[in-house]
């Protein structure tokens, strides 16, 4: 799945942005102090992929607990050298990296409930990143600040069992039902996001699979009723979770599997920001009676070999699914 980013505020900004850092002329009692800022990405999720540690922006905020005249903000696309001057104080912060543009001054209330970043069909230049800490600035200032991904990895090693291999076929592998934004300082559960997107269909050897997805945070929640790893299915998901979806033919029957993500395989949906899941998965077999698998078989009536040209042919399909409710099929036809 491609992506790009663009963040939605839902309210105006009253103050003007500035790109570079300026001395501080708005508490002329105080001298600015000078703070250094170092920038580092929480290693809580490690990847091998190019690019998941790349910071290509910068957007800074910061809020004096106490001054409110002292509001700044600060936007960087060069970041090996971050400086500027504050007033002393206790500070707030909050950060929001690889957003592609300037995002300009906002209110504290602004970024905490309206900062939203959306996809729109393009390809991450770098996974988007998020902090907010607070700080206080009573010297010359050392500012470290740890950014989070604020989208989730999610990795698949897939592969048919040898002794199904023949009966099996896999033809694709699609992330379905993928958040289409994430709050960048809230947690971001189905109630925040109103869209969800399907991923394009990956292509590849019939008998194996390996590749990696990137998706946005979606705390869909959990199911505690779950005690088998066959139950975790689209029928006893929490509304708005998640899920790989597995195409195969099973001795010609249309095939489906389904895989949740969580922090296990029975009861949690969770899909965490800056966290990667890392499934491997054999198909044993074509079971019905497994609720994560769903199969769709088609039974035509038979036609004659020729008919004059006014008379009518008529027939019927009969379309038989197991275990998807939100199954469809298109039919067309060619005389």
């Amino acid at each position: 799945m491609k992506h790009t980013l663009y963040i939605l505020f839902c309210t105006l900004a009253l103050l003007a942005s500035c790109s570079e850092p300026e001395p501080f002329a708005g508490n002329p009692g105080r001298d600015p102090v000078p703070v250094n800022v170092t920038l580092n990405v929480s290693r809580r999720s490690v990847s091998s992929e190019t690019g998941d540690n790349r910071i290509e922006d910068l957007n800074l905020w910061f809020f004096n607990r106490t001054l409110a005249d002292t509001a700044r903000h600060y936007y960087y696309t060069a970041t090996n050298h971050i400086a500027f001057s504050l007033p002393a104080g206790q500070y707030e912060y909050y950060a929001i990296a690889n957003a592609g543009e300037d995002l300009g001054q906002r209110t504290q209330t602004d970024l905490d409930k309206n900062a939203v970043m959306y996809e729109n069909g393009e390809p991450f230049v770098a996974p988007p990143m998020t902090a907010h800490a607070t700080f206080t600035v009573v010297g010359r200032t050392q500012l470290p600040i740890m950014l989070t991904r604020a989208t989730a990895l999610v990795e698949l090693d897939l592969t048919v069992d040898p002794s199904v291999a023949e009966d099996i076929s896999i033809y694709d592998v699609q992330l379905i039902g993928a958040p289409a934004s994430v709050t960048c300082f809230r947690d971001n559960t189905p109630e925040e996001f109103d869209l969800t997107v399907d991923y394009r269909r990956d292509v590849f050897f019939p008998t194996e699979f390996s590749g990696s997805f990137y998706l946005f945070e979606n705390l869909a929640g959990e199911n505690p009723q779950i005690t088998d790893a066959r139950q975790k299915s689209k029928e006893n998901a929490p509304r708005g979770a998640s899920c790989l979806r597995i195409g195969a033919l099973c001795n010609g029957v249309k095939a489906d599997y389904f895989v949740f993500p969580g922090a296990n395989s029975t009861t949690d949906f969770n899909i965490r920001r800056n966290q990667r899941y890392r499934i491997n998965a054999v198909i044993k077999g074509n079971s019905s009676i497994d609720a994560r698998m769903s199969s769709t078989e088609f039974v035509v009536s038979s036609f004659g070999m020729t008919y004059p040209v006014e008379r009518e042919a008529t027939g019927w399909v009969a379309v038989y699914c197991s275990n998807d409710g939100d199954n469809y099929v298109d039919l067309t036809y060619r005389i």
